[in-house]
C-alpha cells in the first residue's frame, strides 16, 4: 500500500538529495546523496537517472530515491521520531548488525592519485610503439581524450590507458587503468570517481585485440599484448553485456577467480571452479561514497581491508604472488585518494522546501541504512 509518506519520498527525498550535492545551505554535506549529480543515462548507483527526469523530462522521483544503494547495509543507527507510517517505512533498522569497520592501512592521497594514473597495476598491454594503429581499433576502449595534467607519453593517451614499463618484459606498453570504468562525464565535463554511466560492454576488448595487425618485425612488447588477448578471449563470455551502461566487474571477478591457483595465483586457460553462464552486471559506485562505507558493495562485502577488493581487476595479468604484493604494497594510497574524493557540486536549482521535507524524512526513514549527511562531523554516520 503507498501511503502519503511513500508519495512524499520520491519528491521531497530527492530533493534532499540534490541539496546535499551542492546547494549553498549549510544543512547537508555534500557527499553519498550527492551521487544525484549525474544526467547522464545511468544505470550506475550515481547516476541513476538522480536528475530527476525520465526520457521525455517526466519527474520520475521514485528511481530516483534510489541512489546510494550501494552504502553499506549497517551504515547508520535509525534517528527520527515514531508515525503512523514507521512499521511500513522503518523496515531497514530490523535488519541484523553487522561487525564495525575494519581499520584501513593509512596512506597518502596526493602518492595515490598519483600512482592511480602512472603505476602500471595492470601488468599486460599494447606495445607503445603500436598503440597508435591499435587505437583506431580498439572501439570505445580508446576513443576518449586524454586527462589534462598527465605528464609525458601519458599525456598524449586517453584517460582510461596508462604508458609504463613492465616489470616482467622491460619492454615500454599502454594498458588499461582503473579509470576505464571510474570516469564518468556530467553536463559534458570528465569526473574523476564517478562511474561510466553509458559504458559500452556489449563488445570484448578481446575481439577488437585479435583485431590489431602485429608488423612483421621484433617488437618489445608483443608477448604483453598475446597475454593480454589470450586472458581476455578466455573470460570474454563473463565481460560481454546485453545492454549499454552495464558493468561487467562481478563476471569478470568471478571468471579471474576460476582460472586462478587460489595459493600460488598461476594462471590456468582452463576453469579450476565451475562457473555458472550468466554473472549478474552491476553498477559502478561513485568513489564519494568510499569514506561512507564499513563494506564497499550492496551485499555488504569487502568488509576487511579494502585493498583487497580494490586490486581485483589487476588479477588480468598478475600471475604471481610476490607481484600482487607489489602492487598492494601502493594501494594504501590509492585507496586514501578514493577516500578523499568528493562528490561535484550540483549546478542546477533546488526546490528548498521539498529539500527541507525530504530531510526529515531521510532520516527517519533510510539513515538507519543510508547514514546521515550533516556538516558536523559529530553528527554524521
Amino acid at each position: 500500500m503507498r501511503t502519503k509518506a511513500h508519495v512524499l519520498c520520491t519528491t521531497s527525498c530527492l530533493a534532499l538529495t540534490l541539496t546535499a550535492c551542492g546547494d549553498s545551505s549549510d544543512r547537508v554535506s555534500t557527499t553519498d546523496m550527492s551521487s544525484a549529480s549525474s544526467t547522464s543515462p545511468s544505470t550506475t548507483d550515481d547516476a541513476t537517472a538522480t536528475s530527476g527526469e525520465t526520457s521525455n523530462g517526466t519527474s520520475d522521483g521514485a528511481s530516483n530515491a534510489t541512489s546510494g544503494s550501494e552504502s553499506d547495509s549497517d551504515g547508520a543507527t535509525s534517528s527520527g521520531s515514531g508515525g503512523e507510517d514507521n512499521e511500513n517505512l522503518m523496515a531497514c533498522a530490523m535488519g541484523y548488525a553487522l561487525p564495525g569497520p575494519a581499520e584501513q592501512a593509512p596512506g597518502d592521497a596526493d602518492a595515490g592519485y598519483h600512482a592511480l594514473l602512472n603505476e602500471g597495476y595492470v601488468t599486460c598491454g599494447i606495445p607503445y610503439a603500436l598503440f597508435p594503429i591499435a587505437k583506431p581499433l580498439l572501439g570505445a576502449f580508446a576513443d576518449e581524450e586524454p586527462l589534462p595534467g598527465r605528464e609525458g607519453k601519458n599525456a598524449t593517451v586517453p584517460y582510461n590507458w596508462t604508458v609504463h614499463t613492465s616489470k616482467s618484459s622491460g619492454a615500454e606498453i599502454v594498458s588499461l587503468n582503473c579509470l576505464e570504468c571510474h570516469a564518468g562525464r556530467f553536463d559534458g565535463e570528465l569526473i574523476i570517481g564517478l562511474g561510466k554511466a553509458d559504458a559500452d560492454y556489449t563488445e570484448t576488448i578481446g575481439g577488437f585485440l585479435s583485431d590489431i595487425p602485429i608488423p612483421p618485425i621484433p617488437l618489445p612488447g608483443l608477448e604483453e599484448m598475446t597475454r593480454m588477448a589470450q586472458r581476455y578471449q578466455v573470460v570474454g563470455d563473463f565481460t560481454k553485456m546485453k545492454t549499454v551502461g552495464t558493468n561487467p566487474a562481478d563476471g569478470l571477478a568471478a571468471a579471474l577467480s576460476a582460472h586462478r591457483d587460489k595459493d600460488t595465483l598461476e594462471w590456468s586457460n582452463e576453469p579450476l571452479i565451475e562457473l555458472g553462464e550468466f554473472v549478474v552486471p552491476v553498477d559502478t559506485p561513485p568513489w564519494w561514497h568510499t569514506k561512507k562505507k564499513n563494506g564497499l558493495f550492496c551485499n555488504g562485502m569487502a568488509r576487511g581491508d579494502h585493498r583487497a577488493t580494490m586490486i581485483y581487476a589487476t588479477s588480468l595479468c598478475t600471475d604471481s604472488v610476490p607481484e600482487a604484493e607489489g602492487i598492494f604494497s601502493y594501494f594504501n594510497n590509492i585507496r586514501a585518494f578514493i577516500a578523499s574524493v568528493e562528490a561535484p557540486t550540483y549546478p542546477f536549482a533546488i526546490d528548498a522546501a521539498l529539500a527541507d521535507e525530504g530531510e526529515a524524512l531521510f532520516l527517519e526513514n533510510c539513515s538507519c541504512c543510508h547514514g546521515t549527511y550533516a556538516d558536523d562531523p559529530a553528527a554524521e554516520s
